[in-house]
């Protein structure tokens, strides 16, 4: 995970798209860094708003904070 971080930490800075803030939020959930993977996913869900599968991740992320 920590590699994965680290090149989707870059990919991000390069292109700052909406896929790349979805997955950077998917690997911050996987390394139990909850509060940062809500924050990217919120990022996605600006720049992406018809994609209905970011709600979906929004709302996983969100679970597991209660």
């Amino acid at each position: 995970i920590n590699n994965a971080l680290i090149y989707a930490k870059k990919a991000v800075q390069v292109s700052p798209s909406a896929f790349n803030h979805a997955n950077l939020a998917c690997l911050y959930y996987k390394n139990g860094q909850i509060s940062v993977a809500e924050k990217e996913i919120k990022i996605a869900i600006g720049l992406e708003p018809a994609n209905k599968t970011y709600p979906l991740i929004l709302k996983k992320i969100q679970l597991s904070l209660q």
